[in-house]
């Protein structure tokens, strides 16, 4: 939208601030800003000390970047650290960071990694960046929508604005992490978006291997789209995926969409079931 029509273009909008910054901090695990940024800097457009993230320490951009001296930070398996001019430092450890679910929501990892260099930044002590990341719930108030885990007498709720298929590979790559006897996904989508991107939202939903799948519609959402349509769409790739027609439920609205699961997954299951809403 708005002159903007894929990942290289939101890419190059956003490294326009490097023209200014003092520091960009950078994942350094998406190819296509590093792409970006390195054809920025060739071109003599951003001159600002660049911060590289990764999960993977071992990542060869992140690992170069490090041998050469520059500021990074990453994940060891337990603890996140940061790199400035060849030295690392253990800032907190990944379980205390109440975001990351106890270490499972990897994206949160990556996000906190991401705290630290801007923080640093601005001349944030390490144990300042510490307190701050353990402090942070990440609750309704504080971040809504945004990867909040429920417990109703044993139920889990996972609740995520995940509203893109890197988003949802993120989230599913958490909710696996969680033990469960059944497994159910509410799903649906803006009518903003393409065909391509509504059926990869559902394709990445599925390796959670849900037992029960309510789509549901969004009225405020359509954006262009008729009633249905989008739900259409995500019904029919699931099926191409292999769902059965018992799997499927449909929902008139979000909360009857929600409604609906908690009933469903209260009776027998309910110590070990395990809930997604999207």
């Amino acid at each position: 939208e708005w002159g903007v029509f894929d990942l290289r273009g939101i890419a190059e909008t956003k490294l326009v601030v490097g023209h200014v910054a003092r520091r960009l901090v950078i994942n350094a695990e998406d190819h296509v800003l590093v792409e970006t940024l390195e054809a920025e800097q060739r071109r003599g457009r951003i001159r600002a000390d660049i911060g590289y993230f990764a999960l993977d320490p071992s990542h060869p951009v992140v690992a170069r970047h490090m041998s050469s001296g520059g500021t990074a930070a990453f994940f060891d398996g337990s603890d996140l650290l940061f790199v400035y001019r060849r030295r690392a430092t253990r800032v907190v450890h990944a379980a205390d960071v109440p975001v990351t679910l106890g270490g499972i929501a990897r994206f949160n990892v990556a996000n906190a990694l991401g705290v630290i260099l801007l923080a640093s930044a601005i001349g944030a002590p390490k144990e300042a960046i510490a307190e701050g990341l353990r402090r942070f719930k990440g609750t309704p108030r504080e971040n809504p929508g945004r990867g909040h885990l429920y417990d109703f007498g044993g139920l889990k709720v996972l609740v995520d604005f995940a509203h893109n298929p890197h988003g949802m590979r993120a989230l599913v790559e958490t909710a696996r992490a969680m033990p469960a006897k059944r497994r159910l996904v509410i799903l649906g989508q803006a009518g903003d978006r393409d065909d391509a991107s509504i059926r990869a939202l559902a394709r990445e939903t599925w390796p959670w291997n849900p037992d029960r799948i309510i789509l549901k519609e969004m009225a405020i959402y359509l954006r262009g789209r008729q009633p249905g349509e989008a739900t259409g769409l995500l019904e029919d790739e699931f099926r191409k995926l292999g769902a059965r027609d018992s799997v499927f439920a449909r929902a008139g609205s979000e909360l009857e969409a929600v409604r609906a699961a908690l009933t469903e997954a209260r009776p027998e299951d309910r110590p070990l079931a395990a809930l997604e809403i999207l």
